[in-house]
């Protein structure tokens, strides 16, 4: 009922260009639907994503342009790295608690879309040790948000502003 619902409410807002979805559960066809209804829909944030496949329905939305994703541990790499295949248009990614990003940061940068301008990653403390330079692999990206990199001093950041022409850091 709550989706009959939601598809409802989405339908009626013509100029929808954001959704924001709390403790997202979806049928896939649910929120396949909503991606018919909305071409407009160009912002999603989602918060504490559960099931597996939640996460593989916004596919759906291949025009998507900012794709906020937070607490979301159910979520493997691989279902990450095929969302952002099908999501070219993609220039902004915001990740919190994301064990996908934490196993692999290389891979992750690897898998992320090339148009990517702004990345935010928050609670990767698994990455400390690690070296920053995947982000080269990004060369639209001109704006960096990292939070849980204790370990990165800011003599080590501050280079990757120049190397990255980024604008944000």
């Amino acid at each position: 009922e709550r989706n009959g619902l939601l598809r409802l409410g989405v339908a009626a807002l013509p100029d929808l260009s954001a959704l924001t979805l709390q403790v997202f559960r979806l049928p896939t066809e649910t929120f396949k639907s909503l991606a018919h209804l909305r071409p407009t829909l160009r912002h999603v944030a989602i918060t504490r994503c559960r099931g597996p496949g939640s996460i593989a329905t916004l596919g759906a939305f291949s025009w998507l342009r900012t794709l906020k994703l937070h607490n979301a541990p159910e979520v493997t790499a691989a279902q990450l790295y095929g969302l952002f295949a099908q999501l070219p248009a993609l220039v902004e990614f915001d990740g919190q608690n994301l064990p996908a990003v934490k196993s692999d940061f290389k891979a992750f940068v690897a898998a992320a879309p090339r148009c990517l301008r702004r990345l935010r990653l928050v609670l990767v403390h698994d990455l400390v040790s690690r070296p920053l330079e995947p982000l080269a692999q990004l060369p639209l990206l001109e704006g960096l948000w990292l939070s849980g990199f204790p370990h990165h001093s800011t003599e080590q950041l501050l280079p990757l502003a120049d190397s990255f022409h980024l604008r944000s850091l």
